[in-house]
């Protein structure tokens, strides 16, 4: 039996024991149905824009291990100064990425009500006030279960603080993810426990909503324009069957800017209604400012405007020093051969004050899947060396080895920037192509 068809049994099994458990009952307020950053809401909230820590609060197995660290930040306000934010941090060990956030709101000086007198029926507001607060922290972990598929699992508390009532719950998401170059798909399964409620002093409780995500992501490449686009579909407890479809737009000379269309359907009353959105991210070396805006049909969440952000940190991998033997007789191989091996296609990088030289030609053919490649050589007379503003680690004995993550475009560039001991600057352009 494969990795993927264990993945459907087991998520049969899990849907298949938390639908038969669901009652009627009163449920939980979920604060995620706002969104999760501005990025997100921007997109129609759907997942696939999503890959660093604050993906904790969506679908664990999206979180990015390739990351050695990231931080995201996000916070809004709807009416009468209602505030809701979030807070998440991720790290990666190896292959196992791990991820902590907060999410909720408050509000303070609520005024209290009481009714009159029974001969002059109204509510009167007291002078006494009470506050109000609402809070779910998160703890999860994603692990890969072959070279594209992952799966993510997250632990929850919420507590609720409403005058005299006070409120705590626990509860999981489960996530799985199939990430390929130009496409990914993932599920997420959220409150799986479904004999987890939210209790409240006096055995009054409220029941988690479970909920079951599909998302699909495609990119495209026209021209110069790079492009991905997101459907996503939602299962909600109580409510009529949910969707989101959203855009992401490109420029290849612009990469530090993109533009992002979103539309999806969300629950009101016993209907649905339609939210449409429109933003932005600026992405300057590791710092994504996102912007969002969002019209609805509601007065609630109608010309809201949001802003997050995320900081992160892309791992750098090295290779030990280990010994080479010469061979005098080197075998030689195909084209198709040397494709599909995991070592480097650039076999030597010399440098000397500074001068660069590349072996192979200035272009590369690679395979369309793709995702990395080891980049090793030899340098002399240098002070520094760089591969895409990426600092490489030389060693003692002047040679260097890097795996570097490759775009998933079909064609792209490395810049090799040498500077040498005095100062002088070189750099070489080595053009990737794909091929099937």
């Amino acid at each position: 039996m494969n990795t993927l068809t264990k993945i459907i049994i087991t998520i049969s099994i899990l849907m298949q024991c938390c639908f038969t458990s669901f009652l009627y009952s009163e449920m939980a307020f979920d604060i995620t149905d706002i969104g999760v950053s501005a990025e997100s809401i921007a997109v129609g909230g759907t997942h696939g824009a999503l890959y660093t820590s604050n993906t904790i609060f969506t679908n664990p197995a999206l979180l990015n291990s390739n990351l050695s660290w990231s931080f995201d930040g996000f916070r809004t306000n709807t009416i009468n100064d209602i505030y809701i934010q979030n807070t998440s941090i991720s790290t990666s060990l190896k292959q196992t990425a791990l991820a902590i956030g907060y999410t909720g709101t408050s509000i303070s000086n609520i005024p209290e009500t009481k009714k009159t007198s029974p001969s002059t029926p109204g509510i009167i507001t007291s002078s006494d006030s009470y506050n109000y607060k609402f809070a779910t922290y998160y703890m999860g972990v994603k692990r890969p279960l072959s070279h594209s598929i992952s799966a993510g699992l997250s632990l929850k508390l919420t507590q609720v603080n409403l005058q005299n009532y006070l409120g705590n719950g626990f509860n999981s998401d489960l996530g799985i993810a199939l990430i390929k170059p130009k496409y990914h798909v993932s599920l997420a399964l959220q409150n799986i426990l479904r004999f987890q409620k939210l209790n409240y002093k006096g055995r009054q409780s409220e029941e988690f909503p479970f909920k079951f995500i599909v998302n699909i992501s495609k990119k495209h490449t026209f021209k110069q324009i790079l492009s991905q686009i997101h459907f996503q579909g939602q299962y909600y407890q109580g409510n009529p069957f949910l969707y989101a479809t959203g855009l992401q737009l490109q420029l290849r000379n612009m990469p530090y800017l993109e533009a992002l269309l979103g539309y999806r359907t969300r629950p009101h009353l016993n209907k649905t209604i339609s939210r449409y959105a429109m933003g932005i991210n600026l992405n300057i070396k590791g710092i994504k400012l996102s912007y969002a805006y969002e019209k609805s049909k509601t007065p609630v969440f109608d010309n809201i405007h949001y802003v997050s952000f995320s900081i992160f940190n892309t791992k750098q991998t090295t290779k030990p020093t280990t010994k080479h033997t010469t061979k005098h007789k080197p075998i030689q191989k195909k084209e198709s051969q040397r494709i599909s091996q995991s070592k480097t296609l650039i076999k030597s990088l010399t440098i000397h004050n500074p001068r660069v030289k590349i072996n192979p030609n200035s272009t590369v053919h690679i395979k369309k899947t793709r995702t990395k490649m080891g980049i090793s050589g030899h340098v002399g007379n240098i002070k520094t060396l760089f591969i895409n503003n990426t600092k490489v680690y030389v060693r003692p004995n002047s040679k260097f080895y890097i795996i570097m993550p490759l775009p998933q475009e079909d064609i792209f560039e490395f810049k090799f920037k040498a500077i040498g001991i005095e100062g002088t600057e070189k750099i070489k352009i080595i053009t990737f192509k794909r091929e099937d």
